[in-house]
This record gives structure tokens, sequence and C-alpha cells, in this order.
């Protein structure tokens, strides 16, 4: 996980993260065939998903998608993420959570 904000009160955020000076998080995932997961977008929050290996399930406020290795998603609105692992392996992405 890379993870920073703009001020230090958040410090001790994640011992094992990388620091950066911007307002963001970045999440390595790897989410296994089969199963689920959900990421809450809170409001006045973007995220983007870059997937990489495997297929993915996407759902949200804007409909169902599903991504294959190479696709990209950028949710503007708050909403729940479902993702979904859809395929014969795991799915590898990346999860960006920036303003």
């Amino acid at each position: 996980m890379v993870s920073g904000t703009s001020n230090r009160a958040n410090e001790s955020l994640n011992e094992n993260g990388l620091r950066i000076a911007q307002d963001v998080t970045c999440y390595l995932s790897k989410l296994e065939s089969g199963k689920k997961l959900m990421f809450p977008q809170h409001e006045e929050r973007r995220t983007h998903l870059f997937l990489m290996n495997g297929h993915l399930e996407l759902q949200c406020s804007d409909g169902n998608f599903d991504l294959k290795p190479g696709d990209a998603a950028r949710i503007r609105k708050s909403c729940d993420l479902h993702m979904t692992s859809a395929g014969s392996e795991p799915a590898e992405f990346v999860l960006i959570d920036l303003p």
C-alpha cells in the first residue's frame, strides 16, 4: 500500500506503507477466483482501478462492468464498489483512492 496525506496528522497510518506527500491511497490487490470485495467510496473522492491479470466484475451506481487484463475504470460518483474475481485465475489490480 502506498499512502499519503497533505498534512502530518495521519503519520502512523501504516508503518509498512510508502509515504508520499499527497492525499491518495494506492492498493495493490489480488482477489482469488470467485471471491468478492467491497470498497466504500466516500463523498468528494474518486477511484481509479487498473486490472493487470484475471477478470473482474465491477458493480457501482453507474452499472455493471466486466474488466479484462489491461482495462481501467474511473469512478467519480460516491458509491460502494463491488468487485468479483470472475475468471479461473485471481484478479490482480491496483485501486487508487484520491480527491
